[in-house]
């Protein structure tokens, strides 16, 4: 008879997990120790907290410990997600206790990632590192990340961003590619669909787009401008890179 193999213990997931090898705090800093926020824009911001929320969840053993960016609420508080009954229902006492407890060690520890220097440089990121300073005080590591997070976002009825200033400003440089300025106004498309502005913005930016397109003379596109559904095309095209993300 061949000789028992012995079983390994599945690894528990959640936030309610005791302190172990694989969920501890330290693996969580290993895990973030070359993540950057690289500029002070939403899409870098949103990167930047997916991200964290993906080390958290490997570290959890669960599939998303809390919402990415574009899913965030303005009622959204971590504390409430990660602590509470209401949101955890089946967790009992001591499992809520232990999320608590997690919460404060956690918290430690995503306090001293986002205050090392590296991580929000006043050099690449100096708005956001600015408002970083004013926050700093707050001893609560999940708050502190909240606070900043929210300030930084529009949607999140943070710093107020006057995207309609920015698209009069939109212009084709001399002698620049098609191409990279094609690359411009979507990024600046994408930054008025993550501050979920219901103002007509993306509207503005597209028929501005369309009129620097077409003031170029180039026959190709103009042709290729008068398509009907020129503008539905690239709509359609971004949402569909955005579902591949």
């Amino acid at each position: 008879m061949l000789p028992r193999q012995p079983t390994q213990a599945p690894r528990l997931s959640g936030f309610h997990q005791q302190e172990s090898k694989d969920f501890h705090v330290s693996h969580l800093l290993k895990l973030l120790d070359t993540v950057t926020l690289a500029s002070d824009s939403l899409q870098d911001l949103e990167t930047f907290h997916d991200t964290i929320q993906f080390h958290i969840s490997t570290v959890t053993t669960s599939s998303m410990i809390f919402p990415k960016y574009r899913d965030i609420t303005q009622k959204f508080t971590f504390y409430h997600h990660l602590c509470s009954q209401e949101t955890s229902p089946k967790l009992n006492p001591g499992e809520l206790h232990q999320s608590k407890l997690n919460y404060g060690t956690f918290g430690s520890g995503l306090r001293q990632f986002i205050l090392n220097p590296k991580t929000i440089s006043k050099d690449s990121a100096s708005d956001s590192y600015l408002q970083l300073l004013s926050l700093r005080h707050e001893q609560d590591g999940f708050l502190l990340y909240q606070n900043f997070t929210f300030l930084r976002s529009p949607q999140l009825e943070g710093k107020f961003i006057d995207y309609r200033n920015e698209i009069s400003k939109l212009t084709i440089i001399d002698g620049e590619p098609l191409r990279s300025f094609y690359s411009r106004v979507i990024w600046l498309f994408n930054k008025i669909q993550l501050a979920k502005i219901q103002d007509g913005s993306n509207a503005v930016l597209l028929e501005h787009f369309l009129t620097l397109l077409r003031a170029t003379g180039n026959h190709v596109i103009l042709a290729e401008t008068s398509k009907p559904n020129f503008i539905l095309l690239i709509i359609t095209s971004q949402q569909q890179q955005q579902q591949q993300q």
